[in-house]
């Protein structure tokens, strides 16, 4: 900017650089990197216990099948094992709830009660499904 200053003045000189700069492809693929390097990515830490530490990923908009066209997975992130549970577009938190503790905590319950007990409690109080974990 100093050096374009020492040739040419006008309002808004400032601005025009700056926008100039910014639509150029040029100036942004050989524009120096001013901030810090990035630091190193970490994996997040190993699960002591098996069902300990769960990832949920929902695979939407499928074909249908016996009318499900959703499949709620559930990934043991210790184990990597799976449970795969077929069900309809039109879930909602009552249901997805309903899933879950029929098809997962009913199997691995010790250990998801150790790591979610606000989410047990909760449903527990609630559900007669749950009953016979207490």
């Amino acid at each position: 900017m100093e050096l374009i200053q020492r040739e040419f003045n006008w309002p808004g000189l400032s601005r025009y650089v700056t926008n100039y700069v910014n639509s150029c492809d040029l100036c942004q693929r050989t524009k120096l990197i001013t901030h810090a390097p990035f630091g190193t990515l970490l994996p997040p830490p190993t699960p002591n216990k098996n069902w300990d530490s769960i990832s949920i990923d929902f695979l939407s908009k499928l074909l249908p099948s016996n009318d499900f066209t959703t499949v709620i997975v559930f990934v043991d992130r210790r184990s990597k094992r799976a449970h795969f549970i077929p069900c309809s577009d039109d879930l909602d938190s009552y249901d997805f709830a309903k899933i879950f503790m029929e098809e997962v905590f009913r199997l691995h319950g010790r250990s998801i009660q150790t790591s979610w007990p606000s989410f047990y409690y909760n449903y527990s109080q609630r559900h007669s499904v749950c009953k016979h974990f207490l």
